[in-house]
């Protein structure tokens, strides 16, 4: 619960927010407002009964189980005899940059992809504990858009 926690700081916290704005100032690209999750929250009831986006928030879901398995399942316990004892840490880095798609959340992506993903793997060695951690989120965004489809919200 405590790495969910940490987890869902990061990604939203006012603090790493502001530092992905400076990140964003300094790398000038940012997230195109036609597919920001804000969107979302303008117009809920035109996601009513919309099936074929929440089955693409599962999709997401089930993909982000296969991010855990190649990255802490596979490639961090690879990264160990390149690495060494910094290879969780290695492995933060690399799962952020993997993220081509959003360099405007790089900087908390780092923070909270080596502190709440790749280092409690590497410490339990076992995938289990960061897969549920970075399920979590899918899981949130799952239940939110159940919830915009079935126009409970």
């Amino acid at each position: 619960i405590s790495a969910i926690a940490v987890y869902g700081l990061t990604a939203a916290s006012p603090i790493f927010l502001s530092i992905n704005d400076g990140w964003a100032r300094i790398l000038p690209v940012h997230e195109p407002a036609q597919y920001s999750f804000d969107v979302l929250f303008e117009n809920p009831g035109a996601l009513v009964g919309d099936w074929g986006f929440f089955l693409t928030i599962l999709v997401v879901s089930i993909v982000t189980f296969s991010e855990e398995i190649i990255f802490r399942g596979i490639l961090l316990p690879k990264m160990n005899g390149v690495f060494g004892r910094a290879d969780w840490i290695a492995n933060g880095f690399l799962f952020a940059f993997y993220h081509l798609e959003q360099p405007w959340t790089w900087p908390s992506k780092i923070v909270y992809s080596t502190l709440t993903l790749a280092l409690p793997a590497r410490l339990f060695r076992s995938t289990w504990f960061s897969t549920v951690v970075h399920l979590s989120q899918g899981f949130y965004f799952l239940f939110l858009t159940l919830g915009l489809v079935l126009g409970l919200a």
